[in-house]
């Protein structure tokens, strides 16, 4: 992270998110506190299922 953070830059591209101008200390330290997050667990196939068919009469 201190790479990216020496080369000062004025805006952050994403290929999913608007440009982040002036953003480089707040998406860093976004990157910092994910490090010691608990991995993302999704739903298995059958809560998968079980949620698509509780969705299947909203519209």
């Amino acid at each position: 992270m201190e790479t990216v953070r020496a080369l000062t830059p004025s805006t952050v591209l994403s290929s999913h998110l608007p440009p982040a101008e002036g953003m480089t200390g707040t998406l860093l330290g976004a990157l910092a506190q994910a490090r010691g997050a608990p991995p993302f667990r999704g739903p298995d196939q059958a809560e998968l299922e079980r949620m698509m068919s509780g969705a299947a009469g909203v519209a």
